[in-house]
């Protein structure tokens, strides 16, 4: 649990996977030309998406928001009741409501097709007007 992230960069580390690092922090490229979190940056702060901007690795580090999309991207912003209600959180799937719980969403790997990674997730902060039980494709956009 943490608070949600408001202040958000993208930064393409030219990866093998092809994907981007989403931060709620400017990560720091040292001499070696990889780049490391700030000292004192707490673990969950980050995720691995993918590069829905067409980012450029020479671009280095740019500030985004996060905003509906009417295609799917591979990027989901779902509202659910969490450790408080009406949390906004980024996923790079689709997360399932619970039968028994619609207000919450559905964390049992057996009720996916896909193999998801459940932890590869963003606590953020948006204006897009949500609802509990909302999930709805996003995109970013360059700030």
């Amino acid at each position: 649990m943490g608070t949600p992230k408001r202040n958000l960069y993208v930064t393409n580390t030219n990866d093998k996977s092809k994907c981007i690092i989403l931060s709620a922090y400017i990560p720091i490229k040292k001499e070696d030309g990889k780049y490391y979190m700030p000292d004192n940056t707490p673990l969950g702060d980050d995720m691995w998406i993918p590069n829905v901007l067409d980012l450029k690795e020479e671009e280095e580090t740019v500030r985004v928001e996060v905003i509906k999309s009417d295609t799917e991207t591979g990027l989901w912003l779902c509202c659910y009741n969490d450790f408080f209600g009406g949390e906004e959180h980024l996923y790079t799937f689709k997360p399932k409501l619970r039968e028994d719980k619609p207000d919450r969403f559905d964390w049992n790997e057996e009720h996916y097709e896909e193999e998801v990674d459940f932890y590869n997730s963003l606590h953020i902060s948006t204006d897009i007007d949500m609802k509990v039980g909302d999930c709805i494709p996003v995109t970013l956009k360059r700030k």
